[in-house]
């Protein structure tokens, strides 16, 4: 299976960037959605509901990039 060329990739709403940003930590690091949370000191649960929603605290976008590793939002 060949990758998805992340150079070309962009994001259309918040939601998106969020998702994007998981599958980009999924498929170049295989970091799941727990040890991201994990990494984030936070829930599971919470960063599901943040990723279904489409809504994150503004103060922690950073850190969620900082671990996915990559900048969509």
């Amino acid at each position: 299976m060949k990758g998805r060329n992340w150079k070309r990739v962009q994001a259309t709403s918040l939601r998106d960037a969020l998702v994007l940003c998981k599958e980009y930590a999924r498929e170049t690091q295989n970091l799941s959605v727990e040890r991201i949370a994990e990494l984030m000191a936070q829930s599971p649960d919470v960063l599901y509901k943040w990723l279904g929603t489409g809504r994150m605290p503004a103060s922690l976008i950073q850190t969620y990039e900082l671990v996915c590793g990559i900048n969509f939002v």
